[in-house]
């Protein structure tokens, strides 16, 4: 569960319709319980609420030891813990004003009827410096709910929003998925019409948004897509102190007020329950590093963020060691775009090309639970072709499991990469590598029994001047 501690340092002082809430946080409430919540009371007849953040000294998540780093969420009326349907947005450090009314909301925040009662200002404190941090928070009650500013308005949405046809199941190909990207709704530059528009013009099919720690996007997805002829899907990035984590998939939000490893368990098997995935985003990152325990029904790996980087390759041996030691979790990527201005990180950079029959959330998402996905620099990489063929004649493809009883011949393909480095890769290295020599370059390696139950898995890697270009998931090996 988790622990909701109201923050008894707090000064309150109501005028009429204004609340201020005034207190002193310091590093030792911050290991206590990195999320504090200051209560408020809402009287009948409000229909909006604005809320104010203040702090000294103020700090960046770049730096948070030289200043302090506070987070902004918002409670209604209920229960504060797991799950709670109280949740009415967050924003994080990205906004330091927000409103919630009853057909508008600051992205990131729900629309919706502002019930009476009790309601929460949820802060995080990401970041406390030594000499600790006093916060100021303004509350405004209005009776009368004002229009927002247009690039951060978020419209409640009617019941007659146009429905996205359902596209039809066709034969199984690969489809052009970025699994990771955020926009206005947490801390993006972007509209998801304009990231809609984005995706489409880079090529990718399905497009998955995942703002941190909120669902606001979530009604806007369908519609955005259609008119941009992409499929977007929604996600939610999981943001804790302790690592990130993408729930893909979801149909609505996923609590992310996680300290330990059973909280973040009780979050993945919230994901579950909803038919999603949980994808470990930039797990060796520097501020970012997974550090809630490996013992936990993760499905998937990012192990590659943006353009191919030093943290990237450490991802990729990170994902790697999890395979020497029997976890079979699809290695996947994502461009991690905040911005379609020049930031880095394009959308579509890298591509992660599912197997599957249609751009859908039940297709893509069986696709990616099946490990039938392969991930390439951008758009212009076609995804390399990898099978086995065993004694029996036969075969198994990216992604599958099969048992031993011979032989096994392991074929490749590579369109379009001559050049390139191509390397196949066990559980223990390289086993076979080839500098692909033209345009549709073909190949292939025999391993008896015992050196293919050695090998435990084959993948398929190519780089370019030691820049991984492409990447499969593995074949599985196992004994009969």
């Amino acid at each position: 569960m988790v622990r909701c501690r109201p923050l008894t340092e707090t000064t309150a002082v109501s005028t009429g319709a204004k609340i201020a809430l005034r207190g002193r946080l310091t590093r030792a409430d911050r290991e206590r319980e990195p999320y504090a919540y200051l209560p408020f009371d809402v009287p009948p007849g409000i229909a909006a609420i604005r809320v104010s953040l203040d702090h000294d000294p103020s700090g960046s998540a770049d730096d948070p030891g030289r200043g302090a780093v506070l987070d902004l969420g918002l409670m209604g009326p209920g229960r504060l813990d797991f799950g709670t349907p109280a949740f009415r947005g967050w924003s994080g450090s990205e906004r330091r004003t927000v409103l919630v009314g009853t057909h508008h909301a600051t992205p990131g925040y729900r629309p919706g009827a502002i019930e009476s009662g009790r309601w929460h200002v949820l802060l995080g404190l990401y970041g406390i410096p030594p000499i600790g941090c006093d916060y100021r928070v303004e509350v405004d009650l209005l009776e009368r709910e004002p229009m927002i500013e247009p690039h951060v308005a978020t419209v409640a949405p009617t019941t007659n929003r146009p429905r996205v046809k359902a596209a039809a199941t066709l034969e199984d190909r690969w489809i052009a998925c970025d699994l990771h990207s955020h926009s206005v709704h947490s801390d993006g530059a972007d509209e998801i019409t304009a990231l809609a528009k984005a995706a489409a013009r880079t090529g990718l099919e399905v497009l998955f948004v995942t703002d941190h720690n909120t669902d606001s996007h979530h009604p806007y997805l369908a519609a955005a897509g259609e008119g941009a002829s992409v499929v977007l899907l929604p996600g939610e990035e999981v943001t804790t102190y302790g690592g990130h984590f993408n729930a893909l998939g979801i149909r609505s939000w996923v609590d992310f007020r996680h300290t330990t490893p059973h909280q973040v368990g009780a979050a993945i098997d919230a994901t579950h329950a909803q038919g999603g995935l949980i994808s470990l985003n930039h797990p060796a990152s520097d501020g970012s590093a997974w550090t809630h325990g490996l013992d936990l029904p993760f499905d998937l790996v990012e192990i590659w963020n943006g353009p191919w980087r030093a943290e990237n390759a450490a991802a990729l041996d990170w994902w790697a060691a999890l395979l020497r030691g029997g976890r079979r979790t699809t290695a996947v990527g994502g461009s991690d775009m905040h911005s379609m201005a020049p930031r880095g990180q394009p959308v579509g950079t890298p591509i992660t090309w599912v197997w599957a029959g249609s751009p859908n959330r039940d297709a893509i998402v069986g696709g990616l639970r099946a490990r039938r996905a392969v991930v390439t620099r951008d758009r212009s990489i076609s995804p390399p072709g990898l099978r086995l063929i065993d004694a029996t004649g036969r075969v198994a493809e990216i992604g599958a499991a099969t048992a031993v009883t011979g032989p096994v011949d392991i074929e490749w393909r590579a369109e379009d990469l001559m050049g390139r480095q191509l390397a196949l890769v066990s559980n223990h290295g390289p086993v076979g590598m080839s500098t692909l020599g033209s345009a549709d370059a073909r190949g292939g390696l025999r391993l008896d029994a015992r050196e293919a139950l050695v090998a435990g898995h084959v993948r398929l890697e190519i780089r370019e001047d030691e820049a991984l270009i492409a990447i499969t998931n593995p074949i599985f090996l196992e004994a009969p």
